[in-house]
C-alpha cells in the first residue's frame, strides 16, 4: 500500500506520498506526540534533505532555544549539547544530527519523534476513524479552494472505506 499512487496510507495520515516514503525509509523524522510544545503538530515531517530543510532547521532551532530556556544550569551536559546543536544548525556546512536534536528535545519537552515503519504504525494506531471523518466533513464545509477540497475528499474516501469495512487504520 506504500507504493500505490495515490498512497492510501499517506491519505489517512494527511501526508504527501514522498513524505511517507522518507519516513519509512529512515530519511525523515515525524512528530508522534507534541508534548509541551505548541510549535509542533502530530504527523509533521522533519526533513533536512529537501526544499523543506530551511524551515526544518528554523523549527529545530526554535525548539532547541525552548530547551535552553528551560535549563537552569548553564554548566550541565544538556545545556552544552543544546548550544552546540544550535551552532551546528546555524552553519549549514557542518553535519547536523537530527537524531541527537530530537532526543534532546524529547527529553525536556515530552515530545516524541519517530522514524521508519514503526513511526507510521504508531500514527496509524492513534487515528480515531469516526471522529476524523466528522472533523474532515467540518473542514470540507469551511474550505473554498478546490485543491484543498480534493485532498480532503480523497482522505474521506479512504477513511469511509476503512470505517465501512470495520478495518483499523493500521
Amino acid at each position: 500500500m506504500l507504493k500505490v499512487a495515490p498512497s492510501r496510507i499517506a491519505a489517512v495520515l494527511d501526508l504527501k506520498s514522498k513524505e511517507l516514503e522518507e519516513v519509512v525509509y529512515f530519511v525523515s523524522h515525524v512528530v508522534l506526540e507534541t508534548g509541551d510544545l505548541k510549535q509542533l503538530k502530530v504527523g509533521e515531517v522533519l526533513d533536512l534533505g529537501s526544499s523543506k530543510a530551511p524551515k526544518t532547521r528554523e523549527k529545530l532551532a526554535n525548539l532547541i532555544k525552548t530547551v535552553i530556556a528551560s535549563l537552569d544550569d548553564e554548566t550541565s551536559r544538556d545545556y552544552r549539547k543544546a548550544t552546540r546543536l544550535l551552532e551546528e544548525l546555524d552553519n549549514t556546512s557542518v553535519p547536523f544530527s537530527i537524531d541527537e536534536a530530537t532526543a534532546l528535545i524529547a527529553k525536556h519537552t515530552g515530545a516524541k519523534f519517530g522514524i521508519g515503519a514503526e513511526a507510521i504504525e504508531y500514527l496509524l494506531k492513534r487515528i480515531d476513524i469516526p471522529n476524523t471523518i466528522i472533523q474532515l466533513k467540518n473542514e470540507l464545509r469551511e474550505k473554498n479552494g478546490t485543491a484543498e477540497q480534493t485532498k480532503i475528499m480523497r482522505r474521506l474516501e479512504v477513511l469511509h472505506s476503512l470505517n465501512k469495512s470495520g478495518a483499523k487504520a493500521e
